[in-house]
Formats: structure tokens, C-alpha cells, sequence
């Protein structure tokens, strides 16, 4: 099951009004509380229709996490980096952003609670939609190293996306994750895994 924002059609249009049902719905009744009929009627559909559209609440629940990432992603490109800055240090604000968003997003962590654990596990361990957005996100910063000739591609871009998506959800969990401490650690043990000395 996938859902695109941007797509057209009357096809496109059902599926945003249920992921625009089923969000509202979880953030008002939490997602648990929400039932496939409360969220029918939202979209302006009976019951039985919405399971031609989603399987479950927990396809739902995938559903809104990955738009609501790529909104998320969205709001973090609009942020801006020093462009001086080394690129280390743009990729370190860059992530710290990251972190600090989803960790104070309500929806996301609403979202994120109630994903299965091994949907959950999927989702923050990519590939995912999530490794889309992170992949989007870094890709200005991946092409400076490489104009820089400081990137470390041998494994391939994608593997490089993969491992800071891997290393974000941890840090995102942690209960002392000022900005400082993220830095640190971002700057000790992904940095060097990104971006030759």
C-alpha cells in the first residue's frame, strides 16, 4: 500500500481522504480509540468500502507515518545550514534538526508508539519511506563531500542513508538529547563513518 500526496485522480483523492480521516481520528481519539468506522465516516465512506482502500489500522497507522515523515522532511529542508560550515558540521546540524523534530513531534511519536514493533523496526531501520526522506535530505550535503572528495561511498550511497537512519532512532529515544550531546556523539560516531579526514 502506498499513498502519494501529489497524486491526481479519483483513485488518489478516496486514499487522501482516508489518511486525512485516519490522522485526525488518531490525534483526536488516539489510535487505539479509533475505530475503522469512525474513520470511514470521516473520509465519507461506509465501513466495508475503507477495507477496499487499507487491509487494517495498523496499514493506517504505516500510512500516516510515512506522510507524516515526509512532511516532516519538508519542514527540516526549510532550515538552513551555515553554508561555510564545514560539511562534518552541516550534516551534524542537519541530523540534530532531525532528531530534535521527531522527538518533540506529537504525531510522530503518537504514530510511532502505536506501529507494530516489527513494523516499527522496519520503518526506522529502512528501507522505508523514512530512508526516502533522510536520503532527500542528505543528498545536497553527499554531493558537497563529493565535489570535496571527502565522501565515503564505497559501500554506495544508499548503505550510507541506511546507517544514519539506523543511528538517528536511538539517539532520538535518549533522555539526555540536548542538541549539545547529539552533536558529540554525531560528530564521534557517524561522522567518521560519512566523511573522510
Amino acid at each position: 500500500m502506498t499513498y502519494e500526496s501529489a497524486g491526481e485522480g479519483p483513485e488518489s483523492a478516496t486514499l487522501r481522504r482516508i489518511l486525512e480521516s485516519a490522522r485526525d481520528c488518531f490525534l483526536r481519539l488516539g489510535v487505539r480509540g479509533s475505530r475503522m468506522s469512525d474513520i470511514a465516516e470521516g473520509a465519507g465512506l461506509v465501513r466495508q468500502t475503507l477495507y477496499d482502500w487499507v487491509s487494517s489500522r495498523d496499514d493506517l497507522v504505516d500510512l500516516a507515518m510515512a506522510e507524516r515523515t515526509r512532511e516532516m522532511g519538508e519542514i527540516i529542508r526549510q532550515r538552513r545550514v551555515d553554508p561555510a560550515a564545514p560539511v562534518g558540521d552541516q550534516i551534524v546540524e542537519l541530523l540534530v534538526d532531525m532528531i530534535e523534530l521527531a522527538g518533540n513531534d506529537h504525531e510522530f511519536e503518537l504514530l510511532a508508539q502505536a506501529m507494530p514493533e516489527h513494523h516499527a523496526f522496519a520503518f526506522l531501520s529502512g528501507p522505508s519511506s523514512l530512508t526516502d526522506v533522510v536520503e532527500s535530505l542528505l543528498q545536497p550535503y553527499f554531493d558537497r563531500a563529493r565535489q570535496e572528495g571527502v565522501l565515503r561511498e564505497e559501500l554506495g550511497e544508499r548503505a550510507l542513508v541506511e546507517w544514519v537512519q539506523t543511528l538517528l532512532a536511538p539517539l532520538r529515544a535518549r533522555a539526555d538529547r540536548s542538541p549539545e550531546s547529539l552533536r558529540k556523539l554525531l560528530q564521534y560516531f557517524l561522522i567518521p563513518a560519512l566523511i573522510r579526514e
